[in-house]
């Protein structure tokens, strides 16, 4: 369940919010009750849930809708780029949606940039987008798949739930560290050179492990999915990897079942910074601390 308020800002106009509920239809068959019914339903069940409703008044009746997958067989065409939802939709969990539109845009701009000095408007320049939306659409995808099977056994879920800390940790390495080297040289060409890892939509694409990491999760749940893998045992194999990783600091205790909870503090920074210098694999170790360093600088900068 989703719930945006469109009222979070001072300055904000409008006093609504938007409420979603996603329901698997393979745990919830869709059924001929009306969408009203479906969501006062939904309420009895949860009655902490329904508290906060209480006063609320629906302004447009509620809509019910099937299956929300899809995608578009091409993205990328003759004068045309499709991006984000109009390209295709995985699921309403992690709002992906804002990330990847900007991802395309990202990585369209200096394209068309590039296209409209030299007039090459080849699809060969183009077509790496195809790549991206499609990188972008399987990460996704495995990452919500595996929650929603994880969702039904806590252990599962624990584990399943760093590989999405991780993705988002690590994808936030990656973008400080090119603009910490930016700030340091001008050269934008590092920018571009985040695209030459292989993995396209990978949050860490420099990391073979961190990417086998998605699949590893994906297969597990899979397998429980299909009763031949137990969750107790599919979640410690996950945390096991983890575990092991190069791509993440041992002290950061991401492998550990207990450590549910991330947060950074200057002896965990100390710490990392320690085994980037020693013990990361060289195209880790380095980005770590040029991230770290771009964070400090931005800190020391707010509170001028």
């Amino acid at each position: 369940m989703g719930l945006i308020p469109f009222d979070n800002n001072p300055d904000s106009l409008n006093p609504l919010c938007s409420v979603g509920l996603t329901l698997d239809p393979r745990v919830h068959p869709k059924d001929d009750r009306t969408p009203q019914q479906e969501f006062d339903d939904f309420l009895a069940r949860f009655p902490e849930i329904a508290h906060q409703f209480r006063e609320a008044k629906a302004v447009r009746p509620w809509v019910s809708t099937g299956r929300l997958q899809y995608s578009a067989k091409q993205v990328v065409g003759e004068r045309f780029c499709l991006t984000s939802h109009a390209a295709g939709f995985i699921d309403a969990l992690y709002s992906r949606g804002l990330t990847n539109t900007m991802e395309l845009v990202n990585a369209l701009g200096w394209r068309l940039i590039a296209a409209s000095k030299d007039g090459d408007w080849s699809m060969e320049r183009f077509g790496y987008l195809e790549d991206l939306q499609q990188g972008l659409f399987d990460f996704h995808d495995d990452i919500v798949y595996s929650s929603f099977v994880g969702f039904r056994d806590y252990e599962l879920w624990n584990a399943v739930n760093r590989t999405w800390m991780l993705g988002t940790m690590l994808g936030n390495v990656m973008l400080e560290d090119a603009y910490y080297r930016f700030e340091r040289t001008g050269d934008d060409g590092v920018f571009r050179e985040l695209e030459q890892h292989g993995h396209p939509g990978s949050p860490l694409p420099v990391s073979a492990g961190f990417n086998r990491m998605g699949h590893l999760t994906r297969e597990l749940c899979e397998a429980v999915d299909q009763g031949t893998e137990n969750p107790g045992e599919a979640a410690r194999k996950i945390l096991s990897y983890v575990r092991d990783a190069d791509f993440i600091a041992p002290s950061f205790k991401f492998g550990e079942r207990d450590t549910r909870c991330f947060a950074m503090s200057p002896a965990k920074m100390a710490m990392n910074a320690r085994w980037c210098r020693r013990d990361a694999p060289p195209e880790i170790g380095p980005r770590m601390i040029n991230a770290s360093k771009g964070l400090v600088r931005m800190r020391l900068r707010a509170g001028k």
